[in-house]
């Protein structure tokens, strides 16, 4: 329901950057049709879970398409070739509306998945909803539980938060906002911990909370053993350099 012409954009970062590694932190596939919050209400009308499913597809075409298209204007010439990053997608909340639904309607299994995104088909690694995968020493979640309750490690501090709590480099989606944290050991190693923001243009859904998001890249250079150069990449920036 939104313009999916920042997917355009990072294409042509990933082409002209050329990362090793691309990590999605979730939710990039909302499931506004499965929306618990919005059944029954107008704010949930003509909302249809095929429209969820094609306006991603659009955007990994999107994401891939400047590197496909750079490698076969020179498939004659290897040395100019472009090698796709790894790209590695942790599942989110937004993402889990599908198990929800199934498990609330068990007549929908095997009709509705997330492989019906292809996520795989376009290239990504896809990890379960809640389970961290370490890359490069840093630990890769939607979020992290603050506790046994299971709530999500947040609030304004959220990454001094993960560091106290996980006690490893932490990297996080899911509440927006960007914020960032260092701490030293004893013997003078670092761990960082990273909430990146999202990636979205223009207004969305959240009138009330909106104003405290974060829109852009992060960008980790130099990264060893959970430690890195932090570059971020403004909403506005990335349309101007990629755009």
């Amino acid at each position: 329901y939104f313009d999916n012409r920042r997917f355009d954009w990072l294409g042509n970062a990933i082409l002209e950057l050329e990362p090793d590694i691309v990590i999605c932190t979730g939710d990039l596939a909302d499931f506004h049709s499965l929306s618990s919050y919005d059944k029954g209400r107008k704010s949930g009308e003509l909302r249809r879970y095929r429209a969820d499913v094609n306006s991603v597809i659009d955007a990994l075409k999107r994401i891939n398409a400047p590197l496909d298209t750079y490698n076969t204007e020179r498939k004659n010439i290897k040395k100019a070739k472009r090698k796709s990053p790894r790209k590695i997608l942790t599942l989110g909340n937004h993402s889990f509306r599908l198990d929800r639904a199934i498990d609330l309607s068990p007549e929908l299994e095997g009709t509705l998945s997330i492989d019906d995104l292809k996520l795989k088909e376009f290239g990504w690694e896809v990890y379960p909803f809640k389970t961290p995968i370490e890359v490069e020493g840093i630990w890769c979640s939607h979020y992290f539980s603050s506790g046994v309750s299971g709530l999500p490690i947040s609030g304004l501090n959220v990454a001094s938060t993960l560091l106290m709590k996980n006690s490893v480099s932490s990297l996080v989606g899911h509440n927006h906002q960007i914020d960032y944290a260092v701490r030293s050991k004893p013997n003078g190693d670092k761990i960082m911990a990273l909430s990146a923001g999202c990636y979205l243009e223009e207004p969305t859904f959240s009138d009330a909370t909106e104003n405290l998001w974060w829109k852009g890249l992060c960008i980790l250079h130099n990264t060893i053993n959970g430690c890195y150069d932090i570059e971020t990449l403004e909403m506005k920036r990335v349309e101007k350099l990629y755009g």
